[in-house]
């Protein structure tokens, strides 16, 4: 990250006609793109594997069945389970946001007068015709 002097007061991007620019943001894009395929399409071909009727799993599907789910609930010890992980996932996700929220009240006076003087500067650092590049 650089600092640049901008006369005019605005910001540019880098130097060049931009094709280079265009060209790498459409290619980290496809990239992410094909990354989050790869990282996620497993995961949701689980639900779909669920419902499949063969003990094996494997394409094409023989049939469509929610027998593996009828079998799931019948099974007492994987009720408790289910209960324990639903009752420890709710606390997980209130108690912080609980915390925070009375955090938060604690600390308003304070986190405001940070947060505008953190705009002041700001306003003053684009004023001056400053741009940061990473």
């Amino acid at each position: 990250m650089h600092l640049v002097r901008h006369p005019g007061g605005h910001a540019s991007g880098p130097a060049g006609d931009g094709m280079s620019g265009r060209r790498a943001t459409v290619g980290l894009r496809l990239y992410a793109l094909l990354y989050m395929l790869f990282l996620y399409l497993p995961m949701a071909m689980i639900p779909l594997f669920s419902l499949n009727d063969s003990i094996y799993v494997a394409l094409p599907l023989k049939g469509l069945t929610l027998h593996w789910y009828r079998d799931l609930m019948g099974n007492a010890q994987l009720g408790t389970a289910l209960r324990n992980s639903l009752l420890v996932g709710l606390a997980a996700a209130t108690l912080p946001a609980f915390t925070e929220t009375a955090n938060v009240r604690i600390n308003l006076a304070t986190t405001q007068t940070a947060v505008t003087n953190f705009r002041a500067a700001e306003c003053t650092f684009w004023r001056a015709g400053y741009a940061m590049q990473f």
